[in-house]
């Protein structure tokens, strides 16, 4: 069977995890959302008590930790790990410190290409179609206006409070701006990837649209 790859890159709440799950099932490929081996990498920090402030430190830990990702589960030494302690608040801070470190963008790059290269896969991330997997098949951009995005953050909260919105907003701009100008990997839309303005879209609009 031929394998084939599609990436869809975007900026935070842009719908990339939910659209590539989405474009995964309705062509029976798998899927992998980069972000989660950032979390890992980041669980595998806090599990053994290493400060991920410390870079050198937390290369280490990265580079020995033994997580791995298998038929869309992440698992350390066999073992499932919990998509709650991947999704707790701490990890998700910690994920975004060790980010910004060369050596263990590296490494997780490689271990992410490794995971890819038997298989046909959907990867989301930002910088899948540029660094993980820049010769795929497909790439895809998403992006939606900054209110947009905001709001898709906020809604899990109800109702929608200003105040916390306005925070919320303030977060995504910031976000924004780390992804695009940090030094390692930077978020980028390239001239080879499909861009689709997703403010008014459904993720099974979105979804369709690539898939069609």
């Amino acid at each position: 069977m031929t394998k084939h790859i599609i990436t869809i890159d975007g900026p935070v709440a842009s719908g990339k995890s939910v659209v590539g799950k989405l474009v995964a099932t309705a062509m029976n490929y798998l899927c992998l959302d980069s972000g989660l081996f950032y979390r890992a990498a980041a669980w595998a920090c806090l599990k053994d008590s290493i400060s991920v402030n410390d870079s050198t430190l937390a290369e280490v830990a990265v580079l020995r930790s033994r997580f791995e990702f298998v038929v869309g589960q992440m698992r350390h030494r066999g073992s499932p790990i919990a998509a709650k302690e991947l999704q707790s608040e701490a990890v998700a801070q910690a994920a975004s410190k060790i980010a910004t470190y060369s050596d263990i963008r590296r490494e997780l790059t490689y271990r992410m290409q490794i995971a890819i290269r038997n298989d046909s896969y959907v990867v989301s991330g930002r910088d899948a179609g540029t660094v993980i997997a820049p010769n795929a098949a497909l790439k895809v951009f998403l992006w939606a206006d900054v209110p947009e995005r905001a709001a898709r953050v906020k809604a899990a909260d109800s109702p929608l409070e200003i105040s916390r919105y306005a925070g919320i907003l303030r977060d995504v701009k910031e976000r924004d701006s780390q992804d695009s100008e940090r030094q390692h990997d930077p978020l980028k839309h390239t001239d080879d990837m499909y861009a689709i303005d997703t403010t008014r879209m459904t993720a099974s609009d979105v979804a369709g649209e690539i898939v069609a």
